[in-house]
């Protein structure tokens, strides 16, 4: 066993005092062996020895070091003389700063090393108030727009530990801080940091609509999130862009069927215009598949615009609308002969709008100059046979008998 001598504290000390002084390597070869010494059985006496000379927080300024092996080194013995420690501890001995300075740092080992020692705050329910009431909190979140992917899925892992019951989202709601986090939805996107909080946020509030305790469409009511997420569709920041499916996704699965589809809609209205990207097709599937349905996403449609709830009626049909935009849903509907029986069949709507509705869908799926191609020749005549009709034609009682035929 290799043990904590002078020479390998005062190597770390003199580097410190005078970096131009100390090789690299002598620095390394020092923090390696202390790393090694504080496995043995004299453990905590060892700690003491060291800290005695050099504080904790001389070791962070370590990690501001550019050599990647001094900054390993410098993790594996920050975290064995802090595993012992309480969030407490911590916290009194002034090394927030250094925490939150370690999750901003570029070197992933930095910030899960940072992440372990915020995680202790889950100890005791005074830590976490103290944590969500200090910028550490703001940091914490901010990591999760990172694209490194074990930092932000241990990100989402502790929010979630710390919402995982009703009482705990109770909690944040009472301190402020989901308030705080859908106000910073509305910030100015200039700032690159505030776009990073952004994507932050999004995915707090995907992994919080997967709380089985948490009644998300509440919390949609109350905060009107969709209204911030419609608008990052139109969004220049990729990354906005490219967060938003991952977390609509995560509050699709959850929701219950009606609200999916009031969802759906909210989202489609700026997922596509006219003449939809690639990127805003692809997403708008993506959405459209993770629905579910009866036996499909479309049949649950339809069947929700048979309804008498006037509400859920336009939802559906604007749904339906924004699917035949893309031809992937030009398709979907034209493959499904349940959807084209119910949509050229006058008799399945009687009010003013609705038939107006239908109308503007097959005018939708007709209009482009890709139908020819994405619609089998016999369906597109039944649908532009509709179109030459009207909205409004009305056909004899003989004709009606044959009309899904």
């Amino acid at each position: 066993m290799v043990s904590t001598n002078t020479s390998d504290i005062d190597t770390v000390k003199n580097f410190l005092r005078t970096p131009e002084n100390v090789d690299l390597s002598d620095l390394v070869n020092a923090l390696g062996i202390m790393n090694v010494s504080l496995d043995g059985p004299r453990r905590e006496q060892r700690i003491q020895t060291i800290l005695a000379a050099v504080p904790l927080s001389a070791f962070f300024t370590l990690l501001e070091n550019v050599n990647n092996m001094v900054t390993s080194s410098t993790c594996k013995v920050l975290e064995k003389l802090l595993q012992s420690m309480s969030y407490e501890s911590i916290s009194s001995l002034g090394l927030k700063e250094y925490l939150t300075i370690g999750l901003k740092h570029d070197y992933p080992e930095v910030r899960i090393l940072a992440l372990c020692q915020i995680e202790k705050c889950l100890e005791s329910e005074e830590s976490i108030h103290d944590l969500v009431k200090s910028p550490l909190f703001s940091a914490v979140l901010e990591c999760l727009g990172f694209n490194d992917i074990p930092t932000s899925v241990r990100v989402s892992d502790f929010i979630v530990k710390i919402i995982q019951s009703q009482s705990g989202y109770s909690f944040l709601e009472r301190s402020g801080v989901i308030k705080m986090l859908v106000d910073s939805l509305s910030q100015d996107e200039e700032d690159v940091v505030i776009v990073l909080i952004k994507c932050a946020v999004l995915k707090f509030f995907g992994k919080l609509s997967e709380i089985e305790t948490v009644d998300f469409s509440e919390v949609e009511n109350r905060y009107r999130l969709f209204s911030h997420i419609d608008a990052y569709f139109l969004s220049d920041h990729p990354d906005l862009k490219a967060i938003i499916p991952a977390a609509l996704l995560s509050c699709i699965i959850v929701s219950p069927p009606i609200y999916l589809m009031i969802l759906w809609a909210s989202t489609t209205v700026l997922v596509a215009n006219d003449f939809p990207t690639q990127e805003m097709s692809n997403i708008s599937e993506q959405i459209y598949r993770k629905m579910g349905g009866n036996p499909t996403p479309l049949s649950t449609l339809i069947t929700n615009a048979k309804t008498s709830l006037e509400e859920l009626r336009t939802t559906c049909f604007a749904t339906m609308q924004k699917i035949a935009i893309h031809p992937w849903g030009k398709i979907e509907m034209s493959n499904s002969k349940e959807f084209i029986d119910y949509i050229v069949n006058r008799t399945t709507e009687f009010s003013h709008r609705g038939k107006e509705w239908k109308f503007s869908i097959i005018q939708t799926l007709c209009s482009t100059p890709d139908a020819e191609n994405l619609i089998a020749p016999k369906t597109l005549e039944r649908l532009r046979q509709y179109l030459r009709e009207g909205p409004f034609y009305v056909r004899t009682s003989g004709a009606v008998a044959l009309e899904s035929g």
